[in-house]
């Protein structure tokens, strides 16, 4: 099944929503898509760009263990396709399946609900 983007009161066929994505938890559902990618990665959080700085929404795990661990974390900035302004940025442990991370964060940029 194929959904797709509202805008306003007209549907926008042009855009297919990825399977991760769900409209009812739209930051929610990326933060359990990535945390379900790799089962080394045991923290994953979503900061959202307010008031010129980071504040941190969904999230899942642990943050303060991954530092006990002494895991690193990587960090991939969300911005506005059309602005290139901040929106968020992803925050996660270290995990192999960058490339794929990457493809998110991209899909993501395009479906941020502001």
């Amino acid at each position: 099944m194929l959904l797709h983007i509202k805008n306003g009161s007209h549907l926008d066929n042009s855009q297919v929503l990825p399977d991760w994505y769900n409209a009812l938890s739209p930051l929610g559902s990326v933060v359990r898509y990535i945390a379900n990618i790799s089962t080394k990665c045991k923290w994953v959080g979503l900061y959202l760009y307010k008031n010129k700085r980071f504040v941190l929404g969904p999230s899942i795990g642990d943050r303060q263990a991954g530092f006990l661990s002494g895991s690193k974390f990587r960090e991939f900035m969300i911005k506005s396709p059309e602005s290139k302004k901040a929106l968020g940025k992803l925050e996660l442990q270290a995990i192999a399946e960058e490339d794929q991370i990457i493809k998110i964060v991209k899909e993501l940029e395009n479906l941020w609900p502001e």
